[in-house]
């Protein structure tokens, strides 16, 4: 009868022992198999028939750091907007970067704009932890004269002009992030305005 209870008992530990073991590997090996990565390069370029005296770009940004660059040899476009999604974490397997963000490329009107969103049904504290990086890297060419108008939301701007290269009208708008501009050996034809609501502003 002893050796019963003991046995018993014995079996009770045993099963108590497995059961903490396997909870956590459980819920582990669960949180593994939606840990996923995101790592994407999408493209949209502005090549219209022919060129108006000063072309405009808009660009709407929620996340990410727009970084604005001209190109100096013979391309076929006028602008190119390379976007790279980088993203880490639980509940990412198997999903694409359109689960979180919208894009709209309005290539055809006398405005081309491009807009970049998080999408409205998320949570966006939730999105933004699992973001490693979000590059929004704009090419102009360089015999091009533009209006630009950038509108980020969180992130920053990067605006580089080289030497000799005409810009027109420039307008920076950032909410949350910083604002860099180097046009000292550039043309200036028009204004440039920038604002960092929450943010720093610095002139190279």
């Amino acid at each position: 009868m002893v050796n019963k209870r003991i046995i018993s008992l014995i079996m009770m530990i045993i099963i108590g022992l497995s059961l903490i073991i396997t909870i956590p590997i459980f819920t582990l090996s669960s949180g593994l198999s939606n840990y996923g990565t995101i790592d994407e390069l999408i493209t949209f370029k502005y090549a219209p028939d022919n060129s108006s005296p000063i072309e405009k770009l808009n660009l709407n940004i929620d996340v990410g750091d727009v970084e604005i660059k001209y190109i100096t040899k013979p391309v076929n476009y006028l602008a190119k907007i390379i976007v790279r999604v980088a993203m880490t974490g639980e509940g990412i397997a198997g999903k694409s970067y359109l689960d979180y963000f919208s894009f709209e490329w309005e290539n055809t009107s006398t405005i081309p704009t491009f807009s970049m969103e998080l999408k409205s049904e998320l949570e966006q504290m939730e999105v933004l932890s699992l973001i490693k990086n979000t590059n929004i890297i704009v090419y102009l060419r360089a015999d091009i004269v533009f209006d630009i108008t950038v509108t980020v939301i969180e992130g920053n701007i990067d605006l580089n002009v080289p030497f000799g290269v005409i810009i027109n009208n420039v307008k920076l708008n950032i909410t949350i992030g910083n604002l860099f501009y180097d046009f000292r050996y550039c043309t200036l034809e028009g204004n440039i305005t920038g604002i960092a609501n929450d943010g720093n502003i610095e002139l190279i």
